[in-house]
This record gives C-alpha cells, structure tokens and sequence, in this order.
C-alpha cells in the first residue's frame, strides 16, 4: 500500500510578499514615532519658550523623505543649537539650553515600542490579509 499526499502552500508568506509588507509596515511604525516626537518637542517649547513667536515651532517638523530613517528636525534655523544648548555660545553665557530634542529623544526610547508596534501591527495585519 502506498499514500501520497500533495501539499499546496499559497499565500504572503509563502509568495514572496510578506517581506515587503513588513518594509512598509516598520516604516509607517518610524513615521508614527517621528511624528510623536514632533508632538512632544512642540508641547515642550510651548512650556519652555518665553516668548514664543511660532517661527522656531513652525521649523520643527518630521523630515520623512527617508521612511526607513525619519528624522526630526529644525530645518536648520541659525539659534536652534543655541537653543537647545549645544552651541558654542552657550558655554559663554548663563543660557545653558532647553535641552528639548535630548529630552524629547530619551522620552521616545521609552516609548517606541508603545507608539509605534500598534502602527506596525496595523499595518502588517492590513498588508498580509
């Protein structure tokens, strides 16, 4: 007596597409971070700031034009390190810095896996059924 059983495996794991859902699912859980953190240093400058104008705050935004490796910036604007304390010109006066982005930065460590799994759960489970 002989039995032969044939097995068919069908689906993203197994055609080749689960890879790239898990891409775009880890990149949209890197957005998500950078936008909260983004959220967190303007709800910080708004506490620190003395007299805020909008102009610094306005400049603060996630540069996502790499996904994989978002970032949040200032744009660049000429008294931002000065701001946040790491200029030369605060070794010289009593400004020592808000320390916004540090803060901002060691707050999200904590919480990267609270703010961006639920993201890249979502979008797994959306991309692979």
């Amino acid at each position: 007596m002989t039995v032969e059983t044939t097995v068919t495996v069908t689906g993203p794991l197994f055609d080749g597409t689960a890879d790239q859902v898990l891409a775009n699912a880890t990149e949209a859980g890197s957005v998500a971070l950078a936008q909260a953190g983004v959220d967190a240093v303007h709800s910080r400058l708004r506490s620190v700031l003395r007299r805020p104008t909008g102009r610094y705050e306005s400049r603060v935004v996630a540069d996502v034009s790499t996904p994989t490796n978002p970032r949040i910036t200032d744009g660049g604007i000429v008294y931002g390190p000065w701001l946040e304390g790491i200029a030369s010109r605060n070794t010289r006066s009593r400004f020592k810095g808000y320390r916004t982005f540090r803060l901002v930065a060691a707050e999200l460590e904590d919480k990267a896996a609270a703010i961006a799994g639920p993201v890249i759960i979502e979008h797994a489970v959306k991309g692979l059924s």
